[in-house]
């Protein structure tokens, strides 16, 4: 799978927007040998190329991370 599909389907089940963590430790429970440090630099990008390019909404927080939702 790639970065964002695992990204869609971890927010999908999730029903709610995540963190870049959250979503990484969500993804950990399915793929217990991921590197936790890699995932988060490759899924942070990930979220952050998709979000400019409209795939899936950003929300910004006051003082708290960022999360991200599907666009709908």
């Amino acid at each position: 799978w790639t970065w964002f599909a695992k990204a869609e389907f971890i927010l999908k089940a999730s029903g709610k927007p995540l963190s870049t963590a959250e979503i990484v430790e969500q993804m950990i429970k399915y793929e217990p040998l991921l590197d936790r440090r890699k995932a988060l630099s490759s899924m942070s990008a990930t979220l952050t190329i998709k979000a400019t390019s409209g795939k899936i909404k950003k929300i910004i927080n006051n003082g708290a991370d960022q999360t991200y939702e599907l666009n709908t």
